[in-house]
């Protein structure tokens, strides 16, 4: 993994780990957001029908999906469920077209733009080739260090080895 791929995915698993952390301490803020939403869903799942807790369930999910996109471990996974939580918490808890107070506005807008911006983060994580590490990857077709040398499977990013 070059190392802006490395920065770029820590940075934004930093993001989504710092929000979900907000969320998790102050779900009450973040129920308010969500409450119409969740009583339209309480009605076909069951389970769903307290806001407080499908906002901590949802924080959960931020901070999964930011580690795991942080560490690059089933980063592809982690953007799934942090881009499927974006979606709802950028709509539903940002609505800055309902304000009226251009002050009030301009700060709901900006939450708005800056869950946009990690949305798209998690997107890009989620068309991101996919990326075989190690010796099976490489099986020794690229720098000859790898594998049975039997020229098989991907070449690796090391490039075509040379003679």
């Amino acid at each position: 993994m070059s190392f802006i791929r490395f920065a770029g995915r820590a940075l934004l698993g930093g993001a989504l780990i710092a929000d979900g952390i907000d969320a998790l301490r102050h779900p009450e803020d973040h129920a308010q957001a969500i409450e119409p939403w969740v009583a339209k869903a309480a009605e076909s799942v069951p389970f769903a029908n307290d806001p407080v807790q499908v906002s901590k369930a949802a924080a959960g999910g931020l901070i999964a999906g930011g580690a795991m996109i942080a560490t690059g471990v089933m980063s592809r996974l982690g953007a799934c469920a942090a881009s499927s939580i974006l979606t709802g918490v950028t709509a539903l808890g940002y609505p800055f077209w309902q304000e009226k107070d251009q002050d009030a506005r301009r700060q709901v807008k900006q939450g708005f733009v800056m869950h946009l911006a990690m949305l798209g983060g998690a997107v890009l994580v989620l068309a991101g080739k996919k990326t075989k590490r190690g010796a099976k990857a490489c099986k020794g077709k690229c720098c000859g260090k790898g594998g049975k040398g039997s020229g098989q499977g991907k070449t690796c990013s090391k490039g075509p080895k040379t003679r």
